[in-house]
């Protein structure tokens, strides 16, 4: 009996760093996902292993319990907030919430060396084969334009076809840090992506 989630999670433990890493947040299957919403490297350590707590092999990630556990930790605030209005604004289509680099740090300068390894980000790419990557901030940019082949000079919200790990897809970024946006505006992001999506 084909086990496509099992599969999955099988493939993305075996190459995380350390089982407490966060290496994506969806809503049930990350298959289901179109959109890529990419930063350096998540800012909160919830000290869980991450596939025990947040995984079902049958229906994918638990959503529920991830923003039952990062209410209890962290205030909603910063790029979060940000991040769901764009998740918002993108519905029906499905994002997935990752990073280049999936061990947590409170700052990306805090971030070891050791750690600063995209190999899970990478096979998210090639296994999910996302239609978009929005990439917030110039450390994601300029590693996904570098790894394309690309200037670092194309304009933010432009699309942008590129290769990335044997797939076609379709990058737009925003240089300015997320947490300047307001809600409302990321929300029309999320619209966006949306329009991108649909038109790949």
């Amino acid at each position: 009996m084909d086990q496509p989630l099992k599969n999955f999670r099988q493939l993305i433990q075996g190459v995380m760093p350390v089982p407490t890493a966060r290496p994506f947040t969806c809503s049930d299957s990350p298959y289901d996902c179109e959109i890529f919403i990419a930063g350096f490297n998540s800012a909160t350590e919830l000290g869980h292993d991450f596939f025990a707590r947040y995984w079902d092999d049958s229906t994918g990630f638990k959503r529920m319990q991830f923003e039952t556990d990062y209410a209890a930790i962290r205030k909603k605030r910063g790029v979060r907030p940000r991040i769901e209005a764009i998740v918002k604004g993108a519905f029906p289509v499905k994002c997935l919430e990752t990073n280049i680099f999936c061990v947590p740090s409170k700052k990306a300068s805090e971030l070891r060396e050791k750690d600063k390894d995209p190999q899970v980000f990478n096979i998210l790419v090639s296994e999910l084969k996302p239609k978009i990557i929005f990439a917030h901030s110039n450390k994601p940019i300029q590693y996904l334009l570098r790894e394309a082949g690309k200037e670092f000079n194309i304009a933010d919200l432009e699309p942008t076809q590129i290769e990335l790990e044997g797939i076609q897809t379709t990058l737009v970024v925003w240089r300015g840090p997320l947490f300047l946006k307001k809600i409302e505006d990321a929300i029309n992001l999320g619209k966006q992506l949306r329009a991108y999506t649909n038109a790949a």
